[in-house]
């Protein structure tokens, strides 16, 4: 009866929390960029076998230095590569029509190609990883 009640309460309060799980230590892990201490997980999605896609709010200020210490550089037009998250994300998407504030950072390894965007204005960074199957290359590159 102990290990019922405790499981039900287990489970009441994990499923309690508003917060969108994503697998952080992955991102981190693949793109050697450690995510900042505040931030809120708008939306993830994950094509298990092609690209994961993360969206994230967060303060201007704190964009802008990680920006900073991550190298993002300035979106140019016209912008070659290629966001799979403006296909599959249904909120928040990254507003390639007005490059002022939008910065990136990509990269690649021997198994995995990665894209972060931020647009300082909305508050808002985009983190995509395509998985190794897609042949370390970055579109558009």
């Amino acid at each position: 009866m102990k290990i019922l009640v405790s499981l039900i309460l287990t489970i009441t309060l994990c499923s309690c929390s508003n917060e969108i799980y994503f697998e952080k230590h992955y991102y981190e892990r693949i793109t050697g960029i450690k995510f900042p201490d505040k931030y809120k997980v708008v939306e993830t999605y994950d094509i298990g076998e092609f690209v994961t896609t993360t969206s994230f709010k967060i303060d201007s200020n704190v964009l802008k230095k990680f920006s900073t210490i991550n190298h993002f550089d300035t979106v140019n037009y016209p912008f070659r590569l290629f966001f799979l998250g403006t296909n599959t994300l249904k909120g928040i998407k990254p507003g390639f029509e007005n490059k002022d504030g939008l910065l990136y950072v990509s990269g690649e390894s021997k198994t995995n190609t990665w894209l972060y965007i931020i647009d300082i204005k909305k508050e808002m960074l985009w983190a995509e990883i395509m998985y190794p199957d897609q042949g370390g290359q970055i579109p558009g590159k």
